[in-house]
């Protein structure tokens, strides 16, 4: 979809195919993919929004369907993802406000329309969500935070490729490997950069340029969360640290507004190939650099082992890799849990409760989704195994969390009352006292 909003903006094919190969295969989103969390890698809607607004400012969208598809667009965002959808709305905020102080006093006014009409499609929204807001308002944890260093923009890895990336130089993959680890999805990549003040410099008299510029900036500041840190060394308290402290932002992850970074630098990259030069040597300039910027972006691609378990080692053996337990696989859930129940997943694997639920085409509900075994938490059983008293029947039992532990070692020996050759050990299911 960056591609789409890029080609509308540019009007050419190349610059915007390569301007959406940096938002489509950026570490972020390929990171996200093979660690499983599809709540953060639905992420065409965003630029979606973009495309909305150049169509309405072209004329090729009138105001009431730019308000009623752009509501739906926020709408699903929010469901998609509430993370999201608050990264959407500073972006739009950021956006309008930018647009309206860099645009030319006779533009302003369209800028301002479109503002209100963003605000219209804003409250429209919020009133599709509001049955899910009715619900999670109130349940709120009161004292849930992520303040940690580890969820903020380490500025190091913005450049900084993953150590198995750095040409074996062993200096720079000792670097890499301290750097923190969540930070490592935010890889821009130095010809990118280089991209993005070549912009400013060359072209700064372009009200479009100040708007991306300083919008990219405005989105590392953000991403860089309540300190400022580079190569895992924090150097300071920033000014609005505090900001981090309310509701709405405080169980935020900072570095993942490195996503709309993404987009805003999909876009640069198309504009800086779709602006016109008669000068060969300048457009085959432009072109290498911008190739050399996508060509750090594929060439930083995390792959699925590193990102899912990377403490497994390597085996001679050709083996799956990551393959999902047994208790999974072969459909054994079906003898522990009823349609519906709500489990929660204890495993080594990160973010095993999202995965296991999709593989289970959504079989049972999830709590904690990125919970793992490292919590010393075994619940009492309030029913019978099923290896001592067969499959649990829909709407048996008593409610409460179930919890799921899937991989453990079969047992040498069947215990009292257990079927002979049940495998008592490759899961189980106990609803949690309370």
């Amino acid at each position: 979809m960056a591609f789409v909003a890029a080609r509308r903006l540019t009007g050419q094919f190349w610059p915007a195919l390569l301007g959406g190969a940096v938002y489509g295969f950026s570490s972020y989103e390929v990171s996200h993919t093979f660690a499983g969390q599809p709540n953060l890698i639905v992420n065409m809607l965003l630029p979606l929004m973009v495309y909305l607004a150049l169509l309405w400012r072209d004329g090729k969208l009138g105001p009431v369907a730019f308000v009623g598809l752009t509501a739906v667009a926020m709408a699903a965002e929010f469901y998609v993802s509430i993370e999201a959808f608050v990264q959407m709305t500073v972006l739009w905020a950021a956006g309008l406000l930018v647009g309206f102080a860099v645009a030319r006093p006779e533009a302003r006014r369209a800028v301002a329309s479109l503002a209100g009409l963003a605000a219209v499609a804003y409250m429209a929204a919020i009133v599709l969500a509001s049955p899910y807001l009715a619900y999670a308002l109130p349940h709120y944890p009161a004292h849930l935070t992520r303040r940690s260093a580890r969820y903020s923009l380490d500025l190091a890895n913005l450049v900084v490729p993953r150590p198995n990336r750095v040409f074996g130089l062993t200096p720079l993959t000792h670097y890499a490997s301290a750097l923190l680890g969540y930070s490592s999805a935010a890889y821009v990549g130095i010809p990118l950069l280089v991209i993005v003040l070549a912009l400013a410099v060359l072209t700064w008299s372009s009200r479009l340029t100040r708007l991306l510029v300083i919008l990219f900036l405005l989105i590392i500041v953000l991403a860089l969360g309540p300190r400022l840190i580079i190569g895992t060394r924090q150097l300071a308290t920033l000014p609005w640290a505090g900001l981090w402290s309310l509701p709405a932002a405080r169980s935020a992850e900072p570095v993942r507004f490195i996503l709309l970074g993404y987009l805003v630098l999909a876009i640069i990259l198309a504009v800086w190939l779709a602006i016109p030069t008669r000068n060969r040597w300048l457009l085959a300039a432009r072109w290498i650099l911008a190739l050399a910027a996508v060509a750090a972006i594929l060439g930083n691609l995390p792959t699925a082992s590193s990102v899912i378990d990377p403490s497994i080692p390597a085996t001679a053996a050709a083996q799956p890799a990551n393959a999902l337990p047994a208790f999974i696989s072969t459909g054994l859930y079906r003898d522990y849990l009823r349609p519906g129940e709500t489990v929660l997943v204890l495993s080594d694997r990160g973010n095993a409760g999202m995965l296991f639920q999709a593989d289970t085409n959504f079989y049972m509900r999830v709590a904690g989704a990125s919970s793992t075994s490292r919590y010393p938490v075994r619940p009492a059983c309030r029913r019978p195994s099923p290896c001592s008293s067969g499959r649990p029947r829909p709407g048996s039992g008593g409610s409460g969390l179930t919890s799921v532990r899937p991989g453990w070692g079969p047992s040498s020996s069947s215990g009292p009352g257990q079927r002979p050759g049940c495998r008592s050990s490759a899961g189980w299911a106990c609803t949690a006292p309370g």
